[in-house]
């Protein structure tokens, strides 16, 4: 018989973490849209709380920084460099961040 465990994933904030403001419903992504971030502390701070999970004795996972911006959607949408997506559609550049 086997037996069911949680497990608690987590994703890494990577070096290009931004306030876009693009979670729809939620007051403090709308708050911060278009601040100054800071990815290390972000970083460092989503650590602790693997951390405080893990010391919880529950299993954590941790997932890697995903590849940002996502080069391959910009071209796909006919941008040729970050620098025209910026120039043309500062809210898409967000988006693939």
């Amino acid at each position: 018989m086997t037996t069911a465990q949680e497990l608690h994933f987590d994703g890494l904030v990577g070096p290009t973490h931004n306030y876009a403001g693009l979670s729809p419903g939620n007051l403090l992504s709308a708050q911060h849209a278009d601040s100054a971030s800071s990815p290390k502390r972000a970083a460092l701070q989503g650590l602790a709380k693997m951390r405080r999970v893990r010391d919880m004795g529950i299993p954590q996972a941790v997932l890697p920084p995903q590849p940002r911006p996502d080069l391959r959607a910009l071209s796909n949408l006919g941008f040729t460099s970050v620098a025209h997506a910026a120039a043309e559609a500062p809210e898409l550049l967000a988006a693939v961040y």
